[in-house]
Order: C-alpha cells, then structure tokens, then sequence
C-alpha cells in the first residue's frame, strides 16, 4: 500500500496559512505584545535551530513548545531530518511564514495597535548592525531574490541586533506608539525556547516566552534519548530492539504522546495489527488532535480490513490536518476497497497536488488505473513513479501487472 521512503528536503513553511480569529491557529491574545509572542512560538515548533545556516545534515532538533498541529506538519516534511543549503534557508522560510500568517489576519493585528501596512521580513546581509527590510513581492517587482523568494527592499536601519548574526532573517512589526516588535522562530539564545523583543533606541530586548505557551514538562533528556535510537532503530528494520528503545523511552515518560505513536509503527511493521492499534490508541489519548496517530491507525486498520474504521481515522487526520497528503492517498485505497473509485482518484489527486514530488502518490493512481481497466493509463502513471524512484518494487510489480493485462 505504501512505500518506505526517507525524504530529506528543505522545510518550506510558505503553504501553511494562519486564517482569521475563528480557526484554531487564530492569534490568541489581547495585545500586539502578547499576538506577537504567541506568533513567534507557534511559527517555531522544532526548538532549538542551532543549524538553521549550515550546509550539513541532523536530526530535526528538540520540541520545546505546544503546537503539535505545525509541528507534525515540519516533521512530515522534513522527514524528520532538516537540511540547509540556500542563503538564508530556514530562518527565512521561519520569517515568511510568519509574515504571511499576519497578511491573511491583518485587521485582527491592526485591531491590536500594529501600523497599518508596516510589517517586514527582516533581514541581516552584510552586518549584524544594518538590517534590511524586505517584502515579498511577484516576479519583476523585486530588488533580490533571497532563499528563492522575490522580494524588495523598502528600507534599511541600523540596529544592534542578534549578536553576530549574518545572513539571517527573521521578522519585524511596527506598533502605532512607535515600539517595534520582532520575533525569530531561530533564535533562542542557547535557552531552548523561542524568544522575541522590541527595538527601543536602536537596541534589541529579548523577551522569554510565557510559560503558557511553553510545553510545561518536557521529556528527559533520556527519554528523548531513547525515542531517538528507537527512531533510528525502526527506520532500519530494527523493529524489536526499536520497541525496546521506545519501551524505555515510555517507562521515563509515561505521558509520551509520540512515543506510543511510533512504537505502534514498529508493530505495525511486525504485522501485530492489535498491539498497533492500542499503542495509536494511547497516543491519540494523550493528544487527541495528533493527526500522525490517527492516520497510522487508520493504517492499521486497513490492514486489518476494517474499512469503516480505517475511513473513519484517515477523516479525522484529515479534518486535524488538510495537508496532510500521507491521508490522503491512504483514504484512497480504502475507497477502493469500497468500489467507490471517483473518491479514490479525488484523494490521490489531492495528495499529488499538495507532495507533487512523491512517487507513492503516482503508484496508487496508477493501481487505481489498473483497477479501473485503464491499462495504458496506468502504465504512464507507474513508468512515472519508476523515473522519480528507480528501483520502487511496488510500482516495478503493478507495472508488470498492468503490461500483463493490457495485452
């Protein structure tokens, strides 16, 4: 059903959009301070990013705040690995998502006392002192391209700001009584929490976080310790000594959400369907919006042959994420299964609209093809799936059975 792939890609924060005050990524807060606060610890999520401007690979760094909603989204991208190689890279991306949150809620910041029109990505090109304010701007309109964005330059001034940095971006926010405010999802002054501040007489403040907007315990170091080798351990094979290293992780910090998620992977890769479903069971109970839990469920389920059960699950991962393209494309055979196939074919291609760059994606259509009789359909849409991965033994096999049957 599905493919085992390690993505390793560039998080682009861009397709995430905070709507207006009723849904639930809605600002939360009764002044610019306090919005733009909750604004720059919900846009960070993955801690501490001491490699946001470096060209080498790590493991996607600590969660030190409450936004499992965003936060699962970065994980899924990045395949929970991060890689930095374009100037600015993450910390950009960080500064447009926040700057595109508040384009799309901008009455609801000017409400609060924000300057009409006045907010920026801000940026540090040559000097840690000058700082450089863009706006993102349509092609031909701009004065650089930064990270792959177009952008312009409106202004420049000249701040003591983030230390030493360089080649840096984060964003800017001007009130009605003169204060401006920053926030960089990046940057946490080694605290392992986001900070952001003001500008007052060309200096920068940095701000510690509420502690509500902070998780309020956080694993151990040895729990995470061992969710990590358990981690590495699964995405090999490993799955025994996986759940021994989770098992650990669990016995540290019983209230491990994410833990009892990927222990129940493990089993699910051992084909011990029960013992998945009440370790997805377990983990949904401890975050009943983790999106991740209910879809692998759903997993399970299908597996099972429990339809109604596995469409039930991938709804909800839906309805908790609408990006969420792994769904999707699950969904899709369930509707299969069930013989509804204009269903299955509007999933499938709504999980190539939002990851065009996966080749599951391409290898359930062309399944569905198969299924539909549409052979020579389905042979262009596997021979594609074969180009994007060489040597996917799913798509080799459905190809093979689509030229069988297409003779």
């Amino acid at each position: 059903m599905k493919k085992e792939k390690y993505v390793v890609v560039v998080l682009l924060l861009n397709c995430l959009i905070f709507a207006h005050a009723a849904d639930k990524f809605a600002p939360v807060g009764n002044t610019l301070a306090s919005t733009m606060q909750w604004l720059a610890v919900h846009t960070a999520c993955l801690g501490a990013y001491n490699m946001a401007q470096v060209d080498y690979l790590q493991p996607d760094p600590r969660d030190y705040y409450q936004a499992p909603d965003i936060r699962e989204y970065l994980a899924r991208q990045s395949g929970n690995r991060t890689v930095t190689r374009a100037f600015y890279g993450i910390c950009f991306d960080y500064a447009q998502f926040a700057y595109n949150a508040i384009s799309t809620s901008q009455s609801y910041y000017e409400n609060l006392g924000m300057k009409r029109g006045e907010f920026y990505i801000a940026a540090a090109l040559e000097s840690s002192r000058q700082i450089v304010l863009f706006k993102p701007v349509a092609q031909g309109q701009h004065s650089m391209v930064l990270n792959g964005e177009y952008v312009k330059e409106i202004s420049r001034q000249n701040v003591q700001a983030h230390g030493s940095a360089t080649k840096h971006g984060w964003l800017w926010v001007y009130g009605n009584d003169g204060t401006i405010y920053w926030i960089d999802p990046t940057w946490t002054d080694n605290s392992g929490y986001i900070w952001w501040g003001v500008i007052r007489n060309g200096r920068e403040e940095q701000v510690a976080p509420e502690s509500r907007l902070c998780a309020a315990r956080l694993p151990s170091n040895d729990a995470f310790a061992s969710f990590s080798s358990g981690d590495a351990k699964k995405n090999s094979g490993r799955y025994d000594e996986a759940i021994e290293d989770y098992d650990q992780a669990i016995r540290v910090e019983p209230n491990y959400a994410k833990a009892y998620n990927n222990r129940g992977l493990a089993y699910y890769h051992k084909h011990d369907y029960d013992r998945a479903i009440a370790e997805f069971n377990q983990a949904i109970t401890l975050d009943p919006n983790y999106a991740d839990a209910y879809n692998n469920r759903g997993l399970a389920y299908y597996a099972k042959r429990d339809m109604d059960k596995a469409l039930a699950d991938y709804d909800q991962a839906i309805k908790l994420d609408s990006t969420f393209a792994l769904a999707y494309n699950g969904r899709a055979y369930v509707y299969l299964v069930k013989g509804d196939r204009e269903r299955a074919v509007a999933d499938v291609n709504q999980a190539i609209r939002l990851n065009p760059g996966e080749a599951t994606w391409y290898a359930t259509r062309g399944e569905i093809f198969i299924d539909l009789k549409m052979y020579d359909r389905a042979i262009m849409e596997l021979e594609l799936a074969l180009r994007m991965s060489p040597g996917y033994p799913y798509a080799n096999e459905l190809l093979q059975r689509a030229r069988r049957r297409g003779r």
